[in-house]
């Protein structure tokens, strides 16, 4: 039965009916407690036999709860009454972008990515808290009167690699609007799911309707459509729309998810970062899935640890020359020993070998600067003492190590860029085999462990990073690393002329260290988790123990102003390379 307007729940009085869908009724209410308008989900009271339902509809409820982002509706509360279930929301007001469209038609393209920003902003952090939201389409997408999104219903969304209440082959989301893998019901759906849905809802932006008919073809249809032909070419209902957006349409809604683009992609290409010929830069990234590093290293002696061994397991020939033995482990002896007078000789100056000393201490890590909530909350953070590199890695350095020049502008002093994450781990390894220290990372694939206490390169954890641009115990607190005017301390967009720059030509931060807040942006050792803030050990954190997705720190020659702040967090995927990814190491301090 309907609840009728007047009738009270708890504290909420109805107002009016607001719509009905699959999983329930949602009305206007009064919170006569706080004096506000809330929305009101009820759970189909036909459907309240089905334990699994209402399982799901609890499900939503702790879903929508763990998500706290300005364009996604808020959930305040939960709860049953009388044999009925209800979810308490935020009221979003406004129309939902579906009626925009049947009222204006296209809309324009500026608009449109205005729009679809937002959109990717929310799901970027949903995604980062491993929610997909699985029916992104326009009837869940809220517009007020200034454009602001807010994105309705993740009720049928679920936590990656969850098994529990969606079975294999049951199909949740609107058909028009569903993913391949969704309609071929793949068990392993992800949160490019969310990237083609996406893609569908900028089609029927820019050209005012849906790729199929749903008039005259049915789901049977469509459904072989999306598995098996691209959409139609949105200009034959509106030729007003750029080749850009053209392209932008193109790898949001790729067949094959390996080769569709991820929202830190788009959020590039939105920013004038170019990824047109998308298939054949994933295919460059796939063929580095076979570098994936096999590392074994068994003995704290990197006398046992072979040059080439990242790739090659190591073989112990029980017959070697007793005399080579003490000769090899008298050499290593001889360089740790001289590493460790010349560093008790360098102690003083803060400083050896192109590496800056940053004493241990504490620091408020993250920030509440804007809408950035992978950045909050700020936390305590206690930092060992470690070493860190004065510059950025430089072609110069990469190739004595690995004997290639991955950049495509060549020149010794720039820093080496189109280094994946897996490419700086094995720099590391290389280097502290050739200059005889213990290497720190061991295993392969997402199963990389690093050794803490082993003397040799490492990349820095995401806490020592942020600790040392901040200016470690000299911090002035700044904005930026080493100045509140980025243009003092940073190569970014605005000031770059579209080209990266050699290293140290601007000025250092508290500590003598260049580059942290622009130029490339750096790699970090830790996996990427949206929530890891809330939950941080309190002294030297190294992040999850897995995810999909790494750390990525300081601002780059092509990014804007905003994300060369010292707290800026981004996650991106262990195989990318590009222009913006280089890296510098650190050692431990033992």
């Amino acid at each position: 039965m309907q609840l009728q307007t007047g009738t009270t729940l708890r504290d909420y009085k109805i107002k009016k009916l607001l719509g009905k869908g699959g999983m329930g009724t949602v009305y206007l209410a009064k919170d006569s407690f706080l004096d506000r308008y809330v929305a009101i989900k009820e759970l189909n009271p036909i459907l309240t036999a089905d334990a699994d339902l209402i399982a799901r509809f609890r499900n939503e409820a702790k879903l929508q709860a763990k998500l706290t982002h300005l364009n996604i509706v808020s959930l305040y509360s939960f709860f049953e009454q009388n044999g009925r279930y209800y979810i308490v929301m935020e009221y979003a007001e406004g129309k939902t972008l579906k009626e925009v469209i049947r009222q204006t038609g296209p809309i324009t393209e500026t608009r449109a990515i205005d729009i679809l920003k937002q959109i990717l902003s929310a799901l970027e952090y949903a995604h980062g808290m491993e929610i997909i939201h699985r029916d992104i389409k326009p009837s869940n997408i809220i517009l007020d009167g200034s454009d602001r999104v807010k994105i309705l219903d993740f009720g049928i969304a679920r936590i990656l690699g969850e098994r529990g209440l969606t079975q294999t082959g049951q199909q949740l989301g609107t058909v028009a609007y569903m993913s391949p893998e969704q309609v071929k019901a793949e068990k392993d759906i992800d949160s490019k799911t969310d990237v083609y849905s996406l893609g569908v809802t900028l089609f029927e932006m820019l050209s005012g309707r849906m790729p199929y008919d749903l008039n005259t073809e049915s789901d049977f249809v469509i459904m072989n459509k999306i598995v098996h032909d691209r959409l139609p070419d949105p200009r034959d209902d509106y030729p007003y729309i750029s080749d850009k957006n053209i392209d932008l349409l193109a790898i949001m809604t790729e067949k094959d998810r390996h080769k569709r683009a991820d929202i830190v992609e788009l959020e590039l290409y939105l920013s004038g970062k170019n990824y047109v010929g998308k298939s054949e830069r994933r295919k460059e990234i796939e063929a580095k899935e076979v570098k994936r590093i096999d590392i074994k290293v068994d003995s704290k002696d990197p006398g046992d640890a072979t040059e080439e061994g990242l790739h090659v397991q190591k073989n112990k020939k029980e017959s070697k020359n007793l005399l080579w033995i003490i000769i090899l482990i008298s050499i290593i002896l001889g360089v740790k020993m001289f590493s460790k007078i010349d560093v008790s000789k360098n102690h003083g100056d803060n400083e050896i070998n192109s590496m800056i000393f940053v004493e241990g201490g504490s620091f408020e890590m993250g920030s509440d600067d804007g809408w950035e909530l992978k950045e909050r909350p700020i936390h305590d953070v206690t930092i060992s003492s470690f070493w860190i590199d004065k510059y950025q890695v430089t072609q110069k350095e990469w190739k004595n190590i690995m004997r290639s020049k991955p950049s495509k502008i060549k020149s010794d002093n720039l820093p080496v860029q189109y280094v994946s994450w897996y490419d700086a781990i094995e720099y590391c390894n290389k280097r502290s085999i050739k200059e005889g220290l213990m290497p720190c990372y061991s295993g392969s694939g997402d199963d990389i462990t690093c050794n803490w206490e082993a003397d040799g390169y490492r990349l820095p954890t995401e806490a020592e990073w942020e600790y040392a641009a901040r200016g470690g115990n000299k911090s002035r607190g700044y904005k930026y690393a080493g100045s509140n005017t980025l243009d003092d301390v940073a190569w970014c967009k605005s000031n770059s002329q579209n080209k990266i720059h050699p290293i140290g030509q601007k000025s250092p931060n508290e500590l003598g260290i260049y580059d942290m807040s622009g130029n490339v942006c750096e790699w970090c050792w830790d996996w990427y988790d949206a929530s890891y803030y809330s939950k941080s050990p309190k002294r030297d954190p190294h992040g999850p123990d897995s995810g999909k997705s790494k750390i990525l720190r300081g601002g780059s020659w092509e990014f804007s102003d905003g994300t060369c702040r010292v707290a800026k967090r981004y996650p991106i995927h262990p195989l990318n390379c590009d222009s913006y990814l280089g890296f510098r190491v650190v050692r431990a301090f033992n």
